[in-house]
């Protein structure tokens, strides 16, 4: 049997870049226009980035980009500055890991021990969460705490990229009653 290629019904993005209006008061006007063209192209991508408050569009290829920045400035009439792109690299786990971080073992300065367990998925799987930590125990907000704390550290993995394809186990939480707050997990 000759090997074949699989079609992917919706592929990722592959490339990224950052795109900025030529005029800050345009800012909101950009994305507001990039949310009308992602909505109806699923394979335009974009976000602000949390810590540098760029604007980054993902796409597919260059012809993809050439023609959403030409729509944006004759549609929308909004004069943008993009970067050269670069290759979208994402970070997947390799075998299964479990670590625990001890209230006030150094370097731990929190009021919070958490367990976590990180189990590779198959390609395509995005991130899993399970909380094996009953409510009973931890109450709802140090949970979502931990939820957060996880979204935010899937975003930039060992090597700075993106997180993927695994499945992310909180199987231990201890707190102090009197002190701890959810900023601790």
């Amino acid at each position: 049997r000759l090997p074949h290629r699989e079609i992917l019904e919706n592929p990722l993005p592959m490339l990224q870049t950052t795109i900025e209006p030529c005029k800050s008061v345009q800012r909101e006007k950009l994305l507001d226009a990039l949310f009308e063209i992602s909505d109806s192209d699923p394979l335009l991508q974009y976000y602000v980035d949390t810590v540098t408050h760029e604007i980054v569009l993902s796409f597919l290829g260059e012809v993809q980009m050439e023609v959403t920045c030409t729509l944006i400035q004759e549609k929308y009439h909004i004069e943008i500055e993009t970067r050269k792109p670069t290759v979208i690299y994402m970070e997947r786990p390799l075998k299964k890991s479990e670590f625990t971080i001890d209230i006030e073992v150094p370097p731990n300065p929190f009021w919070a021990s958490i367990g976590l367990s990180v189990t590779p998925l198959p390609l395509g799987s995005g991130i899993q969460y399970e909380s094996l930590v009953s409510l009973g125990y931890l109450n709802q907000s140090f949970q979502n705490a931990v939820m957060e704390g996880i979204r935010y550290g899937c975003e930039q993995g060992l090597y700075g990229w993106k997180l993927t394809d695994c499945k992310i186990c909180f199987k231990y939480g201890l707190y102090y009653s009197p002190v701890s707050t959810p900023a601790d997990f």
